[in-house]
């Protein structure tokens, strides 16, 4: 029995068996500062299409092909950063999710961003002006407190002086979230106050879409961090194909999710 690929959605002609399949152009906003892993799948997510890699803060387009039978699944992991020792492990929370199948008969866009379901995700990045090395925190204090460059006895990591934007990894934003920092001792371990910021005093400097947070490092009197934010709770500039779409408040807990294909007709 022969088979003919009709990609263009015509009929095939001069075969026993036609199978007639969608050419969808597939767009993905990848609105991370982290690179993801996209997986083009069948709409049961047991078969793979395609499997492709979106940079951070970047966008990707393909033209897929898919049965006219079938649904697109769209399926993505965002590539964590490795830890900067020998454990093998990575920094940060993980970030996988799908998308609900939709049909290929349109093109598809879909964005990738720091809200996943009910949850959200912040990407604290660290500077320091100072002349004080720190070691990053996240909920400082706290229950669950991690102390990001600490491991089996020894510091692999600090945010140096004239570190700009130092990234440690996506973290879910809850209303007790305190990213903080403790200043390196002579003796290369933490020494004195423990500085954080509050949830309140950070949610509203969560960049949209891509969950970053820029946080600079101060030696204040008291505990609660004087640094100044860098920016806003706005979207980074945007350099995508498509524009933003769907809703995008201050993202906070409970956010509705917007992980859904947003149906383009070309």
């Amino acid at each position: 029995w022969a088979k003919v690929w009709d990609t263009s959605d015509n009929e095939g002609v001069g075969a026993q068996e036609i199978v007639l399949m969608h050419q969808p152009l597939v767009t993905v906003n990848n609105l991370l500062l982290r690179p993801v892993t996209v997986l083009f799948q069948t709409k049961d997510r047991v078969n793979t299409y395609l499997t492709d890699t979106v940079a951070k803060n970047d966008t990707s387009q393909w033209r897929a092909t898919v049965l006219s039978t079938d649904s697109l699944s769209v399926v993505y992991s965002m590539q964590r950063e490795p830890r900067p020792d020998w454990t093998g492990l990575y920094l940060g929370e993980e970030l996988n999710a799908y998308f609900n199948p939709a049909a290929p008969n349109t093109n598809l866009t879909y964005e990738i961003d720091n809200v996943i379901g009910e949850k959200t995700y912040y990407y604290p990045q660290f500077s320091n002006a100072t002349n004080d090395e720190a070691y990053p925190y996240i909920d400082i204090g706290l229950t669950g407190e991690q102390n990001i460059c600490y491991w089996n006895a020894l510091y692999s990591c600090s945010v140096a002086p004239g570190a700009v934007k130092e990234d440690y990894g996506f973290y879910e934003l809850k209303t007790t979230s305190r990213p903080g920092y403790r200043k390196r001792g002579t003796s290369g371990w933490p020494v004195g106050t423990s500085y954080y910021w509050t949830y309140e005093s950070i949610k509203d400097y969560v960049q949209t879409g891509s969950g970053a947070l820029s946080l600079s490092v101060t030696w204040p009197s008291g505990d609660i961090a004087a640094g100044d934010f860098v920016g806003d709770g706005t979207s980074l500039p945007s350099i995508l194909i498509e524009p933003l779409r769907g809703p995008h408040p201050r993202r906070i807990p409970g956010a509705i999710t917007d992980d859904r294909p947003l149906p383009r007709g070309r």
